[in-house]
């Protein structure tokens, strides 16, 4: 790259080298190419990308599947069931239209949400996926790492749903009209390593049955969001040292 820009003497391109610190960036950061087209990949393709690992390819069907609208459109969810089988549930009511499920929940339910490719489900969220931040790098872990799916409950902070209706019976949770409210990052690294999930993979859920739009939806989603962050070197705060 060194040679490169010395190369491109006065061009555009070196002064933008320069400005940007590419040279640094390449030495500390991760490089990736990523090859976007307009039709999907051929079995030659595949071929190439298996031994290929640096290119990551985004073809029509990606393209489809994620595309985000820039108008800001509610979309409407399919009714989602999620297996309860041998596990017990904990109810809160608050009247007779606000109330609270939480129970474990299968990863592999969760994924199956509407509108996670295309960022839709996290409609009322306050944010969407910050990208690979060390916090999502260490949730991949986590799914990566079979040994730990049946103590995830123990330390995941949870997923919280807010929908227009939920029930429950000794099998099953229903929810229609859901949003993901808090959980963002969670659920989109669950999706992205789908491939990795099994069944004793849950992650603790609470469903909370009220109007996704309604003043109060808002509160729940703001408080449940407002959290003071923790960086790696908070946790070595007590350290004698």
């Amino acid at each position: 790259m060194e040679a490169l820009i010395k190369a491109a003497g006065a061009a555009q391109l070196a002064s933008l080298a320069k400005r940007i610190e590419l040279l640094h960036k390449i030495s500390t950061h991760t490089l990736r190419g990523e090859f976007i087209a307009n039709m999907d990949l051929d079995p030659n393709g595949e071929t190439f990308l298996n031994i290929t690992p640096g290119i990551v390819f985004i073809g029509k069907s990606t393209l489809l599947s994620t595309y985000i609208s820039n108008e800001r459109e509610i979309p409407h969810h399919s009714p989602a069931k999620f297996d309860i089988v041998g596990y017990q549930i904990s109810e809160y009511i608050v009247d007779a239209g606000t109330k609270a499920i939480i129970s474990p929940i299968k990863a592999k339910d969760l994924i199956a949400l509407d509108g996670i490719a295309d960022q839709s489900v996290f409609a009322y969220n306050v944010r969407g996926p910050l990208g690979k931040t060390q916090v999502n790098r260490d949730i991949v872990k986590s799914i990566e790492d079979g040994t730990l799916h049946k103590l995830s409950p123990l330390f995941h902070n949870g997923i919280t749903v807010i929908a227009k209706d939920i029930s429950a019976t000794k099998d099953a949770i229903t929810a229609s009209d859901y949003y993901v409210v808090n959980g963002c990052q969670s659920l989109t690294a669950l999706y992205e390593k789908k491939s990795a999930l099994t069944d004793n993979l849950r992650i603790l859920t609470k469903f909370i049955q009220m109007e996704p739009s309604s003043a109060v939806a808002k509160k729940v989603t703001e408080f449940s969001n407002n959290q003071n962050g923790v960086k790696p070197r908070d946790f070595m705060a007590n350290s004698t040292i």
